[in-house]
């Protein structure tokens, strides 16, 4: 027994050594194993004393039911750990040998005993020739296991022998009952068992480091490999950079070079512009068109090179947008492009338009430029519409589907060129004689679908070509518009004096209300401001408040909204004028509505966002205001007001030494909101650079000694 527990331990050793490492030998050396004490104890008695002691068939057939298997085991064992399924010969013949136990150990349960004990004893015979047969051929042809099998099989093959030779009478029959016979039965096993785990455990400690071994030379020769190649694509690079460098200096130095010469007319005729519109001139008007209109160039040309440059910038600007003006410069600049060949302009606003909305105007601007800039562009003497239509959202009560369409009377485009206009540096064939690199169209729709819009084309060939794009956009409110601001330079407005003169103004957002009365007040009027027109409609009832030379009101208020205050303030004192400012066009009186006493309306009214120089320019008339003349000696002043730091007038100078414009311009920009307390400094340089007066810049900027 003590035997049989050895057997086994190392059975059980076999077995989680086997699972662990999903090792078949192992796991049939520990089946060999189990089998063989099974069978020692059915021979010896064990069996029936200790766990069928009731007896039965099954006791007598245990011995050789249990000795099938073994052999089955082993057979199948031996096979793959002597490297015997190597040779077709002995591959086949083990494998047949496993089949015929596995048939004998169901002809031992289930047929006849004795037959077939004795055939198995015959079987077990022969199988043992054939292992040892075998075991002798794999060690000649140098299999290391087989002649390790071979050796620690051969106690236990001698020991079979004997007890076949006492089973068939060769050997006196009373040595079966010797204990030593059990023993060297045992003992064998025991050594056979101990020798081969020993043996596979080395095996395959061997075959792991030889794994090992061969992983590491593996990443050792794939680190060589990837060394070599990131020492050669790092020369690659370095090149490449070097070579990267040098165009990338040349391209800067070229679009320095254009910077400059595109952006130094622009700003002269931006300056030229303001001065017409500070002259107090009857063209005051165009001044702002042509300023308004220079802007818009001048944003292309900063698109244009910073997208040369490599930094465009794609992402977009939503905010709230005086609806009425943005369509009223679009107008402008579309009446501006239809007259190039004769064209006439319409505008056709289908719908109502919600005073604000909230949206990228750069780049709508940019879309409605390039369609109305294609439409005058194939189009003479023919027509040219904007039309705009709004829709509210089925789902959302802040949200209005708008519609842009611009219509053209041209050449048109045929149906089968139509999925081709919206292609980059398309060009079709009646447009290869015009300017343009086929990149219009194709920037609209990138910018259409960027704002979740859609955008579609109708054309037929000698009749026209609509195009219309839809975008879904957010009602706003005058409250969103922070900081609120006004458009125009406040360097080059019309210069007023408005001291002696008492303006009652009316606005329900105080934003613009305080703006208003701090520009109304640095003219020199007095200024009297109300919350809404309601307030302003109960001081007219004070009958020793002091007649007011104009009524200041917005149009949109709640309680009283601008038309109440006009009605009231002419039932009161019907010579006062009154000026609105209004976030969508309104009627004002005309010549021939004097004799409607207070039902006549507003005086003038200014779009939202008002423009300071047109601010001005209507008061002055309104008023018949004389305009002062326009102080000398900017740079002397300048040079007494505070200047800034010593390291800012370096950057500055440095940007007129280069003829940077632009660039001086947007540094007077920054140094007025970055230092309040240099603002008006910052004025005059700004004044400066619009008009290109470098040297006195360079005075100006100059170090103080």
């Amino acid at each position: 027994m003590l035997l049989a527990g050895s057997m086994l331990s190392i059975g059980l050793y076999a077995l989680v050594l086997g699972v662990a490492r999903r090792d078949p030998v192992f796991v049939l050396l520990a089946l060999t194993t189990v089998t063989q004490v099974a069978q020692d104890m059915a021979f010896q008695g064990f069996l029936y004393r200790y766990f069928l002691p009731q007896g039965g068939d099954f006791i007598v057939r245990a011995p050789s039911f249990f000795s099938t298997l073994t052999a089955g085991a082993f057979t199948a064992m031996l096979m793959i750990f002597a490297c015997l399924d190597r040779l077709t010969l002995w591959r086949w013949l083990y494998r047949a040998m496993i089949g015929i136990m596995s048939v004998m150990a169901l002809w031992v349960l289930f047929g006849d005993h004795r037959v077939a004990a004795l055939t198995h004893l015959r079987l077990i015979t022969v199988f043992n020739v054939i292992w040892v047969v075998s075991l002798v051929d794999g060690w000649r042809r140098g299999y290391s296991n087989a002649r390790l099998s071979l050796l620690s099989f051969s106690p236990g093959c001698f020991v079979l022998f004997w007890r076949l030779a006492i089973i068939y009478g060769l050997l006196p029959e009373d040595w079966l009952a010797d204990t030593a016979m059990a023993w060297s039965t045992n003992i064998s096993a025991l050594l056979m068992l101990t020798l081969i785990v020993a043996g596979r455990s080395r095996e395959l400690v061997r075959e792991q480091r030889a794994a090992q071994r061969e992983v590491l030379q593996t990443r050792r020769e794939e680190q060589v490999r990837l060394a070599n190649a990131v020492d050669t694509r790092t020369r690659e690079l370095q090149a490449a950079l070097i070579a990267a460098d040098e165009a990338n200096s040349a391209k800067s130095d070229f679009l320095a070079r254009i910077s400059h010469d595109l952006r130094t007319p622009l700003t002269s005729i931006i300056g030229f512009a303001d001065l017409v519109q500070s002259g107090g001139r009857e063209d005051a008007d165009r001044g702002r068109i042509i300023r308004r209109s220079a802007h818009h160039m001048l944003a292309m040309v900063n698109d244009l090179i910073e997208y040369a440059g490599g930094g465009a910038a794609d992402a977009l600007h939503v905010a709230p947008v005086y609806t009425h003006a943005f369509v009223d410069g679009m107008a402008h600049e579309g009446m501006s492009l239809a007259r190039k060949h004769d064209n006439a302009f319409l505008l056709d606003v289908r719908a109502p338009l919600p005073p604000l909305l909230a949206f990228d105007a750069k780049r709508v601007r940019q879309v409605l430029g390039n369609l109305l800039d294609n439409a005058a562009k194939y189009t003479s003497d023919g027509t040219i519409t904007l039309s705009l239509s709004a829709a509210p959202d089925a789902t959302r009560a802040d949200i209005v589907h708008v519609s842009f369409g611009v219509e053209d009377s041209g050449c048109g485009i045929a149906r089968e060129d139509l999925p081709r206009v919206f292609e980059p540096f398309a060009r079709l064939d009646r447009a290869r004689r015009l300017p343009g690199v086929g990149l219009g169209l194709a920037i609209v729709r990138q910018w259409v679908e960027r704002m979740d819009g859609t955008i579609v084309i109708d054309s037929q060939p000698d009749v026209g070509t609509k195009v219309t794009f839809t975008l879904p956009l957010r009602v706003a409110r005058e409250a969103d518009l922070v900081p609120q601001s006004f458009a125009g330079p406040t360097h080059a407005l019309p210069p007023l004096d408005g001291t002696g003169y008492h303006i009652w103004l009316a606005e329900d957002s105080p934003e613009i209300r305080q703006f208003l009365h701090d520009e109304l007040a640095s003219l020199g009027f007095t200024v009297s401001t109300f919350g809404d027109g309601l307030a302003l409609i109960a001081a007219l009832g004070n009958a020793k408040a002091p007649q007011p030379d104009l009524v200041l009101t917005d149009h949109m208020m709640p309680n009283a909204d601008g038309l109440a205050v006009a009605r009231a303030t002419r039932r009161h004192w019907p010579d006062v004028p009154v000026l609105a400012v209004c976030a969508s066009p309104q009627v004002v009186a005309g010549a021939g509505s004097e004799g409607e006493g207070s039902e006549r309306g507003y005086d003038a009214c200014l779009l939202k966002p008002v423009e300071l120089a047109d601010l001005r320019n209507t008061l002055a008339r309104l008023l018949d205001l004389q305009r002062v003349e326009a102080p000398t000696g900017e740079v002397e002043q300048a040079h007494a007001l505070v200047r800034p730091p010593r390291e800012r007038l370096a950057e500055a100078r440095q940007l007129i030494a280069l003829g940077a414009i632009t660039d001086l311009m947007d540094w007077s920009r920054d140094l007025g909101t970055q230092a309040p307390q240099y603002d008006v400094f910052a004025r005059h340089v700004h004044q400066l650079a619009q008009r290109g007066d470098l040297a006195s810049l360079t005075e100006l900027c100059a170090p103080t000694q």
